[in-house]
């Protein structure tokens, strides 16, 4: 059990981010734009809750007055089977986050003539890092990298808590005057539980591939009509 909410003694956060790429249209090819960007971000005093593992393990281990201060038993020590025992973990300033890796993305328009238009996009990122100091002091809290992982650290950390370390989504969309149909393809690398070897149930969770088609009809100047499936193969 876990006991969150706000806290209005927060101090905002802080950051630095460095960016740099470049956009290219090569004269050979018309209609053809390529964009490649690398970003490397700093977050200082994160804000963010303190993980409940790492708040129940280092009290065990260390006795930390602050960790245990966070653990709440309940009726016969329990944590979980009634809501009598629970784990605070309520919005502070924790450590500090950081982030690295590369943005690629591209488009290009191809006129067919009478058979259409052809309008291809592309977006993709390269993870190369995503690194969590979950306290102000690293010695007690450590640091580590969720780039690759899912779940438990991570989890409490980003939310959805799935970080592969590439993902991309490529589209393609051909029209004809009043109407044009889209197709996409969406790719996310595989992903590893956090705290663990990959082994086990849900240990590792293999990429994956997802297919989108949509469609939209122009009907009349101020009308159109749209229709798609997400997941064409209903991948898990």
């Amino acid at each position: 059990n876990t006991l969150t909410g706000g806290n209005p003694d927060l101090e905002p956060e802080s950051s630095d981010t460095y960016t740099f790429g470049f956009v290219a249209t090569p004269t050979m090819i018309d209609g053809l734009t390529v964009s490649v960007d690398y970003f490397d971000i700093t977050v200082e005093d994160y804000i963010n809750t303190v993980p409940q593992e790492l708040a129940l393990d280092t009290c065990a281990l260390s006795g930390d007055a602050f960790f245990c201060s966070l653990v709440n038993r309940g009726n016969g020590g329990t944590l979980w089977a009634n809501p009598t025992g629970f784990i605070t973990a309520t919005n502070i300033n924790t450590g500090k986050i950081s982030t690295s890796g590369i943005d690629v993305l591209a488009s290009y328009v191809y006129d067919a003539g009478n058979i259409g238009v052809f309008d291809f996009d592309f977006v993709g990122t390269w993870l190369e890092s995503l690194e969590v100091q979950p306290l102000p002091d690293a010695s007690v809290g450590g640091v580590f990298d969720c780039a690759g992982f899912y779940g438990g650290r991570c989890q409490s950390n980003f939310g959805s808590g799935a970080n592969p370390e590439w993902r991309h989504k490529a589209s393609v969309t051909w029209g004809q005057q009043v109407w044009s149909l889209t197709g996409t393809w969406r790719y996310y690398d595989e992903v590893t539980l956090d705290g663990t070897n990959g082994g086990g149930i849900n240990g590792t969770l293999d990429a994956q591939n997802y297919f989108d088609l949509a469609g939209r009809y122009q009907a009349l100047e101020n009308v159109s009509l749209r229709a798609g499936v997400n997941n064409v193969t209903d991948e898990d």
